[in-house]
C-alpha cells in the first residue's frame, strides 16, 4: 500500500473518545484540483435488525432472538419477596414513533430517523491510499473533523473532496463527536476507540462507529455509512403492582472503562470493576409495567464478562412506607455490543411480555396494482422460572394515513381493499391495490411550466451578466422570461475575446479549406460583430419557424442594433424549437440563430443514471467524450403518467395498546406515446430543419408556424445549380434559413473540409461559426463513436457479439421503440461488454432529404465533423449509422439532414 498525504489539518476537539493512529503531513495538491461539486459527503443510517417505513416507525424484517432468566432478590431486611426478570434481545431497538413520546437527548437510543436530532454531526477520519489497504496507513485525508447535515446528506465546510481514481479510501466515522476526551497518535492502522462511561446516567450516550476499506476516491457521491451500536442498552422495568415503589436503581461492580478494537469489533474492559451507576426514581412517576429507563435515561454500558461480584441494588418504598434493599448477583453474564438487556422487577416468578411487530414482504408495488402480502405478529410471552409460554394477542387497525398527510382517517383509502382490520395472534394478511389511473401530460413540459421567470432581460452571452461573453448559434433556454443576445456569428467570441480560429483558417492552403468562411454576401467574415463587416448593416429582425405555437415572441433588434431581443412567455412555454434571424433593409437575412427550448440544461455534472444528464463515452482508442444527453433539439414525449400514492396503516395491539405502523407504495409510472423528435441539419450547415413528427410517423412533417403565426406542415426547399464552388452555395444556406438547399455539382468540386472544423485533422475539433451546437459543445470528431462496436469498425446486420450494446436481437431495438442503447465504456473484448460506465441512447430518427418530408425509414444517423477528402465521394461527409446494423464511420452526401448529438469542448 502506497500512501498519500492529503489531509487538511482543522483541529481536534475534546472528546470522550479516543483514537489510536499515525500522524502525517500535510499535502493539498489534490484538493485543490478540483471544485467544490466533488465534495465528500455521507448519508448515515444505522445498522439493526430492523428496517424503516420512513416516518420513524420500525418495523422488524425478523423478529429477534430473546433470551430470559428469572432469578430472586435478595432482601436481607425481610418483607415482601421480590424478583428479577432479565430478557435480553440481540438489537437495540428505540421506542416506536406512535408509542409515548421521549425528547430525543443524550442517553436516547439512536436510530436512523433520529440521529440529526440526538447528534448534530459525527466525528470522520479519512485515508487516502494506493494498492491494497495493509493498516499501516495514519488518517491522511481527513483528521477528526466533524461532518455536519446540508441539505439531505452530511459533509464539511470547508468542503473536502474526492481525491480520484487513483486512490482508494478508508473511512472511519463514530458518533458523538462533541464529547470530552481526547485523540491518541501513537497507533497505526484502523482506529482504537478508548471509552469511560459517564456516571450519570443523562450523560452517557450511545456510542455509534461505522469502518470501512477499499472505497473508490473517484466515488463522487454520497457514501453511505451504516452505523453499528457499540453499547450495551440496559433497561429497568417493573411489572403490576410495583407502581411508585421503587425508588432507586444502581449497577454495580462492573467495568466502567474499555478499549474497542475497530478492526476486530471487539471490546478490552480496562481499569478497576468498581463502576457504580445510580438511577434515582421520582415518586409517581412508575405505573404498573412502566420502564424505568427510557428516552434519556437507558444505560450504555462497556460490553463485558461481568465480574463475579457484579450486582444490582434495587431500593424499594414498602407499603407502610419503609425503604427496603434488594440486590441481585449478575456475575458470570455477558453484555455483548448491539444487545438490549432488560431487567424486570417484579412480586412474581411470572412476567408477561407482550410482543408486537407488522411486517410487510414487499411494500411496493407498481402502477398496475395487484396483491401485497404482510405478516401481523402478536403474541405475550409468560415466563415462569425461566420457562416461556405463548399466547395469542388480539390486533386491530386503527388509522390510515394517505398520501403524506398528517390527518389519520379510520377509512380505508378506495384504491385499498381486502383489507383485514383486525385479527387473534399471529397472521399472514393480504391486501389488494388497485390499478392506478393516468392522465395524459408531458413531463418536460411540466417542469417548463414550474420554472421561475428570469429577472429583466436575460443576456445569453453572459448568463444574465454572470461570465464573460460566450457566442453561439445556439441558445438554450430552460425558464420564461425576455432575452437577449447579441449580432455575433456563431462562436466568434469566446471567453469575451474575438475567436478568430472560428472563421479563420490556420491550415495550409488547399482545394479543400476554405481560408476564410463567408457570410450571407460570400464576403470572409472579418469581425465577429456582424455590424463591423462590409456591406452587413441590420436593419430588422424576425421569427423564421418554430414548432410549438406563440413560443418565441416579440422578437426584435435593440435600439442600436447590435443585439437581438424575444421573449418566452410563461403561458406558451413548453418544449421547441425556433429560428430567428437578424435582416437588413432589404428584409435579407444576415444570420440567423436556433433557440432551444427544453427542461434539458447543458453543462451540469455528467451522470451515467440520469436520462437528461451527460454522458462519457470512451471510444476504441481510450478517448473521453462527454456527450449531450439528447440529441440537438430534442423535445422528448407526451404520455401517461400515473401518479404515484402510498398509505401508512396503523396497527394496534389490544392488550397493550402498542402500535406499529407500515407503509404500502405505489410507484408512479409514465407510459410514453413515442411522440419525440428532433431536428435535422445538412453536414456544414448551422440552421435547423424542421422535426418530423416522431418514430412510425417520421415520413409527416412536424407541425411548424411562421412569423405571422400561421401553422402549416409543408416544408419548402430550395436548389442551387451549377456551382463549381460549394463556396458559393453558403451564402444561400444563409439567407434561407428556413429551407434545406440542394447543390448541383460536379463530382470533381471538394466539400471543404473546415466548415464544421477547424482543426488540421479530423481525430479533434477546432470548433467554427457554422458549428450549430450551444456554448460548450460542439459537432463530435469522426472517431468519437467508434467506441460503439468491437474494435471500433463498422458492422453489418445482426453482428450482435460485434455491437457495444446490451441487445442480442432486432426484438430488442424493436420494444425499445427503435432507440439504441450503446454502453459508454468501450468493449473488454468480442462479446465482453463493461457497463459500469453506464448506457447511452441514440433514437433511430431517420433522414430529411430535400424533398418535403423526412424519408420514414426505421433507422438512424448523426453527423460527425468530418467530411471525406478523397474526389470519389467529394460531397460525402462521415456519420454514424445504425438500425440493424451499426456503422460507427459511414458515409453519406452532405445535403442530407441528419441530427447531431454534440460532444462538449475540451481546453
Amino acid at each position: 500500500m502506497k500512501p498519500v498525504n492529503l489531509y487538511n489539518w482543522i483541529g481536534s476537539a475534546a472528546v470522550v473518545l479516543l483514537f489510536s493512529m499515525t500522524s502525517s503531513c500535510t499535502d493539498e495538491d489534490i484538493q485543490r484540483s478540483y471544485t467544490a461539486t466533488d465534495g465528500i459527503a455521507f448519508t448515515p443510517s444505522i445498522e439493526t435488525r430492523s428496517w424503516s417505513t420512513g416516518d420513524g416507525t420500525t418495523t422488524r424484517t425478523t423478529v429477534p432472538v430473546t433470551r430470559h432468566s428469572v432469578m430472586k432478590l435478595n432482601n436481607a431486611q425481610g418483607g415482601r419477596d421480590l424478583y428479577l426478570h432479565t430478557t435480553e434481545t440481540d438489537s437495540i431497538a428505540a421506542p416506536l414513533a406512535n408509542d409515548t413520546a421521549h425528547i430525543a437527548t443524550r442517553g436516547a437510543v439512536v436510530t436512523t430517523d433520529n440521529f440529526g436530532d440526538v447528534y448534530e454531526g459525527f466525528g470522520v477520519l479519512a485515508y487516502a491510499y494506493q494498492g491494497e489497504w495493509d493498516g499501516t496507513l495514519s488518517p491522511n485525508y481527513i483528521d477528526n473533523e466533524q461532518a455536519t447535515k446540508t441539505g439531505e446528506t452530511y459533509g464539511f465546510n470547508p468542503v473536502h473532496v474526492w481525491p480520484g481514481n487513483a486512490y482508494q479510501m478508508a473511512f472511519f466515522a463514530y458518533a458523538p463527536y462533541d464529547e470530552t476526551g481526547k485523540i491518541f497518535n501513537e497507533k497505526t492502522g484502523a482506529p482504537t476507540l478508548a471509552y469511560t462511561v459517564p456516571t450519570d446516567i443523562t450523560e452517557q450516550n450511545d456510542l455509534l462507529a461505522y469502518w470501512q476499506t477499499g472505497i473508490s476516491g473517484d466515488k463522487r457521491e454520497a457514501q453511505q455509512l451504516k452505523f453499528s451500536h457499540l453499547c450495551t442498552a440496559v433497561k429497568f422495568k417493573v411489572g403490576d403492582g410495583l407502581e411508585n415503589a421503587v425508588t432507586s436503581i444502581s449497577i454495580q461492580n462492573v467495568y466502567g472503562s474499555g478499549t474497542y478494537s475497530v478492526d476486530g469489533e471487539k471490546w478490552t474492559a480496562t481499569g478497576e470493576a468498581n463502576g457504580t451507576y445510580t438511577f434515582a426514581i421520582e415518586e409517581e412517576e412508575t405505573p404498573d409495567g412502566a420502564e424505568l429507563t427510557n428516552g434519556e435515561s437507558v444505560f450504555m454500558m462497556i460490553p463485558q464478562e461481568l465480574p463475579e461480584d457484579a450486582m444490582i441494588e434495587v431500593k424499594y418504598k414498602s407499603e407502610g412506607g419503609q425503604e427496603k434493599e434488594y440486590t441481585a448477583s449478575i456475575g458470570g453474564k455477558e453484555w455483548q455490543k448491539g444487545h438490549t438487556v432488560v431487567y424486570t422487577l417484579s412480586k412474581t416468578e411470572i412476567i408477561e411480555t407482550a410482543h408486537f411487530t407488522v411486517e410487510a414482504a414487499v411494500s411496493e408495488i407498481d402502477h398496475s396494482g395487484g396483491t401485497l402480502t404482510y405478516k401481523v405478529t402478536s403474541y405475550t410471552e409468560t415466563s415462569v422460572d425461566g420457562a416461556v409460554t405463548t399466547t395469542p394477542t388480539a390486533w386491530k387497525i386503527t388509522g390510515y394515513q394517505e398520501n403524506g398527510s398528517s390527518d389519520w382517517s379510520t377509512d380505508a383509502p378506495d384504491w385499498i381493499t381486502v383489507f383485514s382490520a383486525s385479527g387473534n395472534g399471529t397472521e399472514e394478511q393480504t391486501a389488494k391495490i388497485a390499478a392506478q389511473e393516468y392522465y395524459v401530460t408531458n413531463p418536460h413540459n411540466d417542469a417548463l411550466k414550474s420554472a421561475y421567470s428570469v429577472n429583466g432581460t436575460y443576456d445569453l452571452s453572459t448568463q444574465g451578466d454572470t461570465e464573460p461573453m460566450n457566442t453561439a448559434n445556439c441558445y438554450v433556454i430552460n425558464a420564461p422570461g425576455k432575452y437577449s443576445l447579441p449580432l455575433v456569428y456563431g462562436n466568434a467570441i469566446k471567453d469575451g475575446q474575438p475567436n478568430t480560429s472560428a472563421y479563420e483558417s490556420s491550415a495550409a492552403p488547399a482545394e479543400y479549406i476554405l481560408k476564410n468562411l463567408v457570410n450571407h454576401a460570400g464576403n470572409p467574415i472579418t469581425n465577429p460583430y456582424i455590424y463591423n463587416n462590409e456591406g452587413c448593416d441590420p436593419d430588422n429582425a424576425t421569427l423564421v419557424w418554430q414548432d410549438s405555437p406563440d413560443l418565441v415572441t416579440n422578437v426584435k433588434l435593440s435600439e442600436d442594433k447590435e443585439n437581438m431581443t424575444f421573449e418566452v412567455s410563461q403561458d406558451n412555454i413548453a418544449q421547441g424549437n425556433a429560428v430567428i434571424a437578424v435582416r437588413n433593409s432589404n428584409d435579407e437575412i444576415l444570420w440567423s440563430w436556433h433557440i432551444w427550448v427544453t427542461d434539458y440544461v447543458p453543462g451540469g455534472e455528467a451522470d451515467k443514471d440520469a436520462p437528461m444528464k451527460d454522458k462519457v463515452v470512451t471510444n476504441n482508442q481510450n478517448n473521453k467524450y462527454t456527450f449531450m444527453a439528447v440529441y440537438l433539439g430534442y423535445c422528448g414525449n407526451t404520455g401517461e403518467y400515473y401518479e404515484g400514492r402510498s398509505v401508512k396503516v396503523r396497527f394496534e395491539q389490544e392488550k397493550t395498546g402498542k402500535k406499529y405502523i407500515i407503509e404500502f407504495t405505489q410507484t408512479q409510472h409514465f407510459d410514453s406515446y413515442d411522440t419525440w423528435n428532433v431536428p435535422y441539419y445538412q453536414w456544414g450547415r448551422k440552421e435547423p430543419m424542421l422535426p418530423a413528427q416522431g418514430h412510425n410517423q417520421q415520413s409527416l412533417n412536424k407541425m411548424w408556424y411562421d412569423a405571422a403565426g400561421e401553422p402549416s406542415k409543408a416544408w419548402a426547399n430550395s436548389y442551387v445549380k451549377n456551382v463549381k464552388e460549394i463556396k458559393k452555395a453558403i451564402p444561400s444556406w444563409i439567407k434561407n434559413p428556413g429551407k434545406m438547399i440542394g447543390v448541383s455539382v460536379s463530382s470533381s468540386v471538394y466539400l471543404y473540409r473546415n466548415l464544421w472544423n477547424a482543426s488540421p485533422d479530423d481525430k479533434s475539433v477546432v470548433k467554427t461559426v457554422y458549428d450549430p451546437s450551444p456554448v460548450g459543445y460542439h459537432i463530435p470528431p469522426r472517431n468519437a463513436f467508434n467506441g460503439f462496436t468491437y474494435n471500433g469498425k463498422n458492422y453489418g446486420n445482426d453482428s450482435w457479439a460485434q455491437f457495444n450494446s446490451p441487445f442480442d436481437s432486432d426484438r430488442d431495438l424493436y420494444d425499445n421503440h427503435y432507440t439504441w442503447v450503446f454502453y459508454c465504456n468501450r468493449m473488454k473484448g468480442e462479446g465482453v461488454h463493461d457497463d459500469a460506465g453506464g448506457t447511452i441512447s441514440f433514437p433511430c430518427a431517420d433522414q430529411r432529404m430535400v424533398a418535403n418530408s423526412p424519408s420514414g425509414d426505421s433507422r438512424g444517423y448523426t453527423w460527425t465533423a468530418s467530411c471525406v477528402f478523397e474526389k470519389t465521394f467529394a460531397h460525402s461527409a462521415y456519420c454514424m449509422q445504425f438500425g440493424n446494423s451499426v456503422r460507427v464511420s459511414e458515409t453519406y452526401r452532405f445535403l442530407y439532414g441528419f441530427p447531431v448529438r454534440p460532444v462538449r469542448e475540451t481546453e
